[in-house]
């Protein structure tokens, strides 16, 4: 059983008391063995008997005196009284010490009787202030006189010398005993001091409080309730006052003497009552003492408004926190590093089928008994392959795709699994952290999507055969129009033509004008089989991807059209430096239909203009052919790109109605646009786009 400190003191004294006292008899026993003369003998016995009384008497008043008690947090007052106990203890102490050392080497020492006992002395005043001081003094002067002064045993002196020695080293002794006293004096009135400033200009609040009063309060107490001083509150407010009406019952048994355990330091908080009114919240610590010879309770007070507050903030942002951690839709558990899961969400519980976050807090051990997870493939991930296991070995990952398997229910589930290791301020990993997405309905859909897809790759090759008949279909027919029809036209045109040279002369007027037209119909059928011929070419075979330069297509066109009517007085204008990215082939077919429809329309225009240029419009590159020729009405614009379809009459402006068809064709194969601003009399503008050099449109085209 471990020892007290009191029980450790009592020990020790005990001890020393038994050493003491051998020490006594023996030196005392010495003594009287020298002494061959019996009555001085027996005088010598009994001095020695009454100084030994007298002196363990003052010892044991002293050492009960410094006795400390059972508890070992001694209040404040009885501590500095057992230390001062102590000193004097030790003060009275040293005297004996010196005595029985002088007693022991006297033949080395003498006639040198105060040798030791001026130090002893000096010492015990030092440490055991006047009073100690002065006893240890006289104690001194009595050993010497009767030891060691001749006549030895007795108080008789040979010399006048000798009582002037003992004169001299009774007044250094209490010479030495007054200094030190002041000295020490001194040292406590500046500790004081130094105390009551630092008490004074503390921001701390200090109070002693006796009789429901305030007894004492430091300026930091004011400051904390709004008083502007002290005397605002020492013996004129109740304490009841300071505090808060609904904490004033539960905290009364503190602010009173005995209310708490005995000696013990008390903590306790309450809502206090501010000078203005207001209210603060305030922390106080105190403690019982004697207080000008009455209890008292003695204690500081700290405003933790402040700290409160803040508590009470991050509370709130804590709450928050949880919210939004609870509210993630993605799984996420925080394991520590022995694999112990500790923090987990709802969605995560939810995820993995457990009623609650609570009921997955569990190691990493029961998880491996209860899951199993392979890769997407079907290969089994072993539990050091689990991503928890590798973000506890200081991996990072990102959407780790796994399927899972519950082994009691024989569910399963896609994953995609995310996390980071946590790591503290030294680089060192703490925790792990894992986000899990349930993607189980993604890849479900993503299966069904492959089904689907793999279905119309089916159909589209289907489809595509269907096309790839209907194309050769077409081949055959445009073959059959443009070869197999021509003959029997060229058959009605040559027949009628050797009709009207053999027999004209016998028919009349009227017969030989039918005629004439069965000619032109033959001639005109003709046209539109090139033209449909024309049309079907256009749209068939595969586009080449070429840089293109549209300004020098068009200059040649526009000369080929000049030559064919060197007469025409036409002004046109080329933008330079005009490039396309497609079948150079086409365009070429695209820019001549364009250019000759602007030639044709603009015959009657004085003078007539025609003109090619680049635009932005819409983010896209767009080229226009634009004139100042007869227009036509934009209600019937829907028409132009009709095959076979004309907004003007043949004997106005011939032509068959494949050109613009043709254009429209053209520029849809190579995923553009076209579209045309008119009005009557004032012109018409074509504008086209072409898609930029990569983009395969050839099968779009040809569909």
């Amino acid at each position: 059983m471990a020892m007290t400190k009191r029980s450790r003191y009592i020990a020790g004294m005990t001890v020393g008391y038994a050493g003491c006292s051998m020490l006594w008899i023996v030196f005392s026993d010495r003594l009287l063995a020298d002494v061959a003369d019996a009555e001085a003998a027996l005088r010598l016995s009994m001095a020695k008997g009454l100084l030994f009384i007298i002196v363990t008497a003052a010892l044991l008043f002293l050492a009960l005196q410094a006795v400390p008690p059972e508890r070992d947090d001694l209040p404040p007052a009885e501590t500095r009284h057992a230390t001062s106990a102590q000193r004097r203890f030790l003060a009275i102490l040293l005297p004996l010490v010196a005595f029985g050392v002088q007693w022991g080497f006297w033949d080395f020492i003498k006639p040198y009787v105060w040798l030791l006992f001026f130090p002893a002395v000096f010492l015990s005043s030092w440490i055991g202030g006047l009073g100690s001081g002065v006893a240890a003094t006289f104690l001194s002067t009595i050993l010497v006189w009767f030891f060691f002064i001749p006549p030895r045993l007795s108080f008789t002196l040979e010399s006048p010398i000798s009582l002037f020695s003992i004169g001299v080293f009774f007044a250094m002794g209490v010479l030495f005993s007054l200094t030190h006293e002041r000295l020490r004096r001194a040292e406590r009135k500046a500790a004081d001091m130094r105390f009551r400033a630092l008490v004074e200009q503390s921001l701390v609040g200090m109070y002693i409080i006796q009789g429901g009063r305030f007894r004492y309060v430091n300026q930091g107490f004011c400051d904390i309730f709004g008083y502007p001083a002290p005397q605002a509150l020492i013996d004129r407010l109740p304490v009841m006052a300071l505090i808060a009406p609904e904490d004033r019952e539960r905290v009364i048994g503190f602010l009173y003497p005995g209310g708490g355990k005995e000696g013990r330091a008390m903590r306790f908080s309450f809502a206090g009552m501010r000078r203005d009114g207001g209210c603060v919240e305030v922390e106080a610590h105190g403690r019982d003492l004697e207080f000008q010879g009455a209890p008292a309770r003695i204690g500081v007070v700290l405003d933790v408004s402040e700290g409160k507050q803040a508590k009470e903030q991050a509370s709130r942002e804590q709450a928050q926190l949880e919210a939004v951690f609870q509210s993630i839709q993605d799984g996420i558990v925080v394991s520590d590093m022995e694999g112990n899961f500790f923090l987990i969400n709802e969605a995560q519980a939810r995820i993995n089928g457990f009623p609650s976050p609570e009921a997955m807090k569990a190691n990493l051990a029961l998880y491996a008994d209860l899951y199993e997870l392979a890769f997407p493939d079907g290969q089994p991930v072993p539990v050091d392959e689990w991503p928890i296991s590798r973000i506890l070995r200081g991996e990072t990952l990102s959407e780790l795709e796994l399927r899972g398997r519950r082994r009691d229910t024989g569910r399963e589930w896609y994953f995609s699994f995310s996390g980071a290791p946590v790591r503290n301020g030294r680089g060192e990993q703490i925790l792990a952290v894992v986000v899990t997405r349930d993607i189980t309905a993604r890849k479900r859909a993503e299966a069904e999507l492959a089904a689907l897809n793999r279905d119309l790759e089916t159909r589209v090759r289907a489809r595509t055969a269907e096309l790839e008949a209907a194309n050769a279909e077409l081949d055959s027919f445009a073959y059959a129009v443009s070869h197999d029809l021509r003959a029997p036209l060229r058959a009605m045109a040559g027949f009628a033509q050797a009709l009207e040279e053999d027999f004209g002369n016998r028919l009349d007027g009227e017969a030989r004008e039918d005629l004439a037209q069965i000619v032109v119909a033959a001639r005109r059928m003709g046209t539109l089989i090139d033209g449909l011929f024309t049309l079907s070419r256009v749209t068939r075979g595969d586009i080449r991807r070429d840089a293109v330069d549209l300004s020098l297509l068009a200059e040649e066109v526009l000369a080929d059209l000049l030559r064919g009517e060197p007469v025409r007085q036409v002004a046109w204008f080329v933008e330079p430096g005009l490039t396309a990215n497609g079948d150079e082939r086409m365009i070429e077919a695209l820019l001549r239909n364009l250019l000759s429809n602007a030639w044709k329309y603009t015959r009657d225009a004085l003078p007539a203009e025609i003109h090619l240029y680049g635009t932005e419009q819409d983010g896209q590159r767009k080229f226009c052919v634009a004139d100042n020729g007869v227009g036509f009405d934009m209600a019937h614009a829907g028409r132009l790109f009709k095959p076979f379809q004309r907004l003007h009459r043949q004997d106005e402006f011939p032509g068959v109605g494949i050109g613009l068809a043709t254009v429209h064709r053209i520029v849809h194969r190579h995923g553009g646009e076209i579209h045309v601003t008119a009005q009557p009399g004032r012109g018409a503008t074509f504008c086209f786009s072409l898609a930029p050099a990569g983009r395969d449109v050839s099968a779009e085209g040809e569909a």
